[in-house]
């Protein structure tokens, strides 16, 4: 996978969308090759396909606030990025990965990855 390091923190992933507007919620992390899925474990297989990556900085204070930039981004992606973009949202997993910048850790980039094709 294109990115920063596996491992830095956590990804989350969002799929299988219906038609109702519900999806489903997976936190996880990219294993390292060879590495097995333990059975009391889910597991999401992300295909090989094309993704709009976007990013942003978010602190993480002890803050109820906090993940306020990443729904900016979320917001943004889908209300100014998609309609001049000439991109369309495709079916796939929607990802959104955090990496620590900083040893104290209060400090994250924020990335959101989201399938896409041309229009």
């Amino acid at each position: 996978m294109a990115g920063r390091p596996a491992g830095s923190l956590l990804f989350g992933y969002y799929y299988d969308f219906r038609e109702d507007g519900t999806k489903r919620y997976l936190m996880g992390m990219e294993l390292p090759e060879g590495m097995e899925v333990p059975e009391e474990l889910d597991h999401l297989t992300v295909p090989d396909q094309t993704y709009a990556v976007f990013d942003c900085l978010d602190k993480v204070p002890n803050d109820p606030e906090l993940g306020s930039e990443i729904k900016s981004v979320w917001r943004r992606i889908y209300s100014e990025w998609f309609p001049s973009s000439g991109f369309e949202q495709v079916e796939g997993p929607c990802i959104e990965k955090y990496f620590w910048t900083n040893d104290e850790h209060d400090e994250c980039i924020c990335e959101v990855w989201i399938p896409v094709a041309k229009k």
